[in-house]
């Protein structure tokens, strides 16, 4: 019972043998190490320090793996999470205690996304807003990267516009031994052979390479410094109720984004493991993990999509791949011990330069032109909101002005799909052409054909638009036989412009081809109560019926 529970929990497959475990260290083993110079540099990056990197990506990575829904799957430190985590240190906490509350408050909140079966809807956000977010980002890494390239200091948090004012005082001043371990590091990461990148991850060489090159030819340049190593402080969550309010929004962003990268990045790994991952289960280890990393003072993080398609690569099926990533960086962290101190700046700068010029994702850039205006707009206005304000104003608005323009297409395809038209006096006395008193050319009746689905935007739109055609009619036929849904709002808009044309300008509405759900839907909000129960018509042809019956009359 016991291992049927394990397997259960992990995600074990039931004959999980001796190449299975071959395959799920090796996969663990080599995403451990390509994680190594991810965690060191954006430790850095946060303001917290590497170490807190390491904490976070032992916490996050073993109980996403071991309790989550996707395998394998490998979390830790991401460039957006570590962004936005330096915008909570700077902006929304007024200590470390009060950050890793709001970061253990998002594990709440990601537990509760599980339980609360969302993990489907993390998805939905826009994609536009996340093309833009991580171009915004990663030309965020790049900039602020340029300053420890040069060997100039960088404050935790610091802005795009901060930045660029201390180009002149650090190419002034520029350290030429950082300059060089940078380039070093750079070129090694860029160099690397792609055919040894399974083996030894090439983040990993360059890492090496810039700091033998700080250590032994330029040590000149700016490092780490005193890095203590050691069981992790227990941090307890701040309780008190307004610091907890305010702590609500920051947790929540910082929940969605971690599940979103999380949720990605697990659609990407199915395909190559044959397995379909349980979303809400996800988010559960996800948020455990988050949950004991803000309690043991650890950088907050997600699923790392690289490292992950490593493992996959490399052979990792299951949860035990993350579980071996875990220990083998635990024990890297205490094998380290002071010698991390030693690694430059500079070497950091080299990897993160590359890192955030990858993310800002050139190739989709090149085809905004040729996609439509409101997706360009969404992707460049969250990107450059997320380069020159924060993570969470940019996803605000880009998440806002995204359903505006989606609205205003669903708007515009409805109301293309709304026929308002004159009915000339000879379609409804077709008998009557030989009446030398006929004039077959009048139109005293209207035709409004709804078809599809409305909205409140679009019916709103359409008594607007349709109204001025409509009073120049004496009788009005509303014709719903080819309309496939109408929400509350867009009924009682509806209402609105019969009751309009009834009781305001003392004119006949015929409601035609009303049934199933939506006359139940339409009869029971009271929507026609203004119609006489002889003015509703099965079809077209009942319709022109009783508009002749009541133009004779």
């Amino acid at each position: 019972m016991i291992i049927r529970s394990v397997r259960r929990l992990t995600g074990w497959q039931p004959n999980y043998g001796v190449a299975n475990l071959k395959g799920d260290m090796f996969g663990g083993l080599v995403s451990a190490v390509m994680m190594v110079p991810v965690a060191l540099g954006f430790g850095a990056l946060s303001g917290l320090g590497p170490v807190a990197a390491f904490y976070g990506a032992i916490a996050v990575g073993l109980f996403t793996a071991a309790l989550g829904g996707a395998a394998p799957m490998i979390s830790g430190p991401s460039a957006l999470i570590t962004i936005f985590t330096a915008v909570i240190i700077s902006s929304y906490a007024d200590s470390l205690t009060e950050a890793f509350t709001i970061v253990m408050m998002a594990g709440v909140f990601q537990i509760a996304f599980g339980l609360l079966r969302l993990g489907r809807f993390a998805n939905w956000l826009p994609f536009p807003v996340v093309r833009g977010v991580f171009v915004g980002v990663g030309g965020y890494i790049f900039m602020t990267q340029t300053l420890w390239f040069l060997g100039a200091p960088i404050e935790p948090g610091i802005g795009v516009f901060e930045v660029i004012a201390s180009w002149p005082n650090a190419i002034l001043n520029l350290n030429v031994h950082a300059l060089a371990v940078s380039v070093i590091t750079l070129a090694v990461f860029i160099l690397w052979p792609d055919r040894f990148h399974r083996v030894v991850p090439d983040a990993l060489v360059a890492l090496i390479a810039g700091a033998l090159a700080g250590v032994f030819l330029f040590s000149q340049a700016p490092t780490i410094g005193d890095t203590p190593i050691g069981l992790p402080e227990i941090q307890l969550p701040v309780l008190q109720g307004g610091i907890l309010l305010d702590a609500i929004q920051p947790a929540l962003i910082l929940a969605f984004l971690s599940s979103m990268y999380n949720l990605l990045t697990a659609l990407i790994i199915d395909p190559l493991t044959g397995r379909t991952h349980q979303p809400n289960r996800e988010l559960v280890g996800l948020g455990i993990g988050n949950i004991v990393t803000g309690a043991v003072g650890g950088l907050p993080g997600a699923a790392s999509a690289p490292c992950s398609l490593l493992a996959a690569r490399a052979g990792g099926r299951t949860a035990v791949t993350g579980i071996v990533c875990a220990a083998v960086l635990l024990a890297i962290l205490f094998g380290l011990g002071r010698a991390i101190s030693y690694i430059p700046h500079a070497a950091f700068a080299g990897i993160l330069i590359k890192v955030g010029w990858d993310m800002m994702d050139f190739r989709f850039l090149r085809r905004i032109p040729r996609l439509s205006p409101d997706i360009g707009l969404v992707t460049l206005l969250t990107a450059f909101l997320s380069l020159v304000v924060d993570v969470i104003s940019a996803i605000a608005v880009g998440f806002i002005v995204s359903g505006m323009a989606n609205a205003l297409r669903f708007q515009s395809q409805q109301l293309n799909q709304t026929i308002s038209t004159p009915l000339l006096d000879m379609v409804i006395f077709p008998d009557a052409m030989d009446d030398p008193d006929f004039d077959p050319f009048r139109a005293r009746v209207g035709l409004l054909s709804l078809r599809g689905s409305y909205s409140i935007a679009s019916a709103r739109e359409i008594v607007r638009v349709i109204s001025p055609d409509l009073a120049d009619h004496e009788i009005v036929i509303f014709d719903f036989s080819e309309t496939t849904g109408m929400d509350d709002s867009a009924a009682m808009a509806v209402e609105d412009l019969i009751n309009s044309i009834v009781r305001d300008q003392d004119k006949v509405c015929i409601v035609s081809g009303l049934a199933g759900n939506l006359e139940e839907t339409l009869s029971s909000l009271g929507i026609f109560d203004s119609v006489p129960t002889d003015d509703f018509a099965e079809d077209m042809d009942e319709a022109k019926l009783i508009a002749a019956r009541i133009l004779e009359g």
